[in-house]
């Protein structure tokens, strides 16, 4: 349960037994410093971490709905995806990780294609260093992990989890899925819009999302740029996607990506163990 609708509950039962609300003022003061000081604990330990993060893994979030099964279409074609990104986006045994929801579904499929890919690696004589990375996110009655992530973590609420996906993702793939998939592709692109991920970060999507990425193009920018109004997005904002469900057109750019960050951060990396 998230702590809005745990708190709504403490709300209505005191409302209940007594007939009132009591606040402290002093207690609402202090609560609310706590919350101010942890977001700024939180910010300084994520800035923090991110140079020591980002040269050690190159890491590409797969989106998409959790209701497919095996045999689906959709299951089968990012079961494919994965695997081919894993098996082809290598430099010297240094591949990307897979990183997902963690749950069933797109985020299942995604992790069986790793799997697959390492396993296929090591029978043919040689080593691929990726992991599944699974984001987990607590709901009722839902099944919260697929069991096939080699690194977990778990989150109560939407925002930080998805704050990880992006903090610690390179390149982001979105594909089928419903209304948590869609505020994932508009999140993304929010963030390159605005400058806070990198103008190199690959971000692609399905064909399923086509029509509803020309649809906020038309009323956002053509048909008001037409009628001479003040457009709610940038020219540039047309093309922040690509819009792909062919798996070597998805790769390249991926593979350019890694490539990149390879040269500028990977090959430069020592490790020390104190």
């Amino acid at each position: 349960m998230s702590h809005r609708l745990e708190a709504l509950e403490l709300l209505y039962r005191e409302v209940e037994q007594t007939g009132k609300i009591t606040i402290r003022n002093s207690a609402y003061k202090a609560a609310k410093k706590r919350v101010e000081d942890a977001n700024k604990e939180l910010y300084e330990s994520r800035k923090n971490l991110f140079p020591m993060d980002h040269p050690s893994f190159y890491r590409i979030g797969l989106y998409g709905s959790s209701r497919f099964d095996e045999g689906d279409e959709e299951y089968e074609f990012v079961k494919d995806l994965s695997f081919s990104l894993v098996k082809e986006v290598v430099i010297d045994d240094v591949g990307l990780d897979i990183m997902t929801g963690g749950g069933p579904g797109i985020m299942e499929a995604a992790h069986k294609g790793t799997h697959k890919a390492i396993k296929e690696a090591e029978e043919n004589g040689y080593r691929i260093k990726s992991k599944n990375h699974g984001v987990n996110i607590e709901l009722p009655n839902v099944e919260d992990s697929n069991g096939l992530a080699h690194i977990s973590t778990k989150h109560a609420d939407f925002p930080p989890r998805l704050q990880e996906f992006f903090d610690k993702s390179m390149a982001g793939y979105i594909a089928p899925g419903g209304i948590g998939t869609l505020l994932e592709l508009a999140m993304v692109l929010q963030l390159r819009q605005v400058g806070h991920i990198e103008k190199y970060y690959p971000i692609l999507a399905h064909p399923v999302w086509l029509p509803v990425i020309e649809a906020w193009n038309d009323e956002m920018y053509h048909k008001r740029h037409a009628e001479g109004r003040r457009t709610l997005i940038d020219e540039s904002d047309l093309n922040l996607v690509q819009i792909s469900n062919c798996i070597p057109d998805i790769v390249q750019p991926i593979k350019a990506g890694h490539a990149k960050w390879f040269r500028d951060f990977r090959s430069h990396l020592v490790k020390l163990e104190n």
